[in-house]
């Protein structure tokens, strides 16, 4: 894993400064990871409840990419709740 990770509880949180397509593509590399270590220790994630957050100020070419868990495309959100706390893709709560 090259990608820092968050555990909570139950809640998993996997982060990127994402500057070119090449750290997409680590990213989605970590996410497949996390699937088979969760497939082997029998901890599978529930992708539906699975999101993507971009947090950025950037207003014009913004690095979009298609993530996914499983083969199974993740959900774009603009804004998320983490650890009681709500965060919108500006970082303003």
């Amino acid at each position: 894993m090259s990608s820092p990770i968050r555990l909570f509880a139950d809640d998993c949180l996997i982060y990127r400064e994402i500057r070119s397509p090449s750290d997409c593509n680590l990213l989605q590399k970590d996410l497949d990871t996390l699937v088979k270590w969760s497939k082997t220790w029998g901890m599978i994630f529930n992708i539906k409840k699975c999101n993507i957050i971009s947090i950025t100020n950037a207003t014009t070419n913004k690095i979009h990419h298609q993530y996914t868990m499983d083969n199974e495309p993740l959900n774009s959100i603009d804004t998320c709740v983490y650890l009681g706390v709500t965060v919108n893709s500006r970082l303003r709560w």
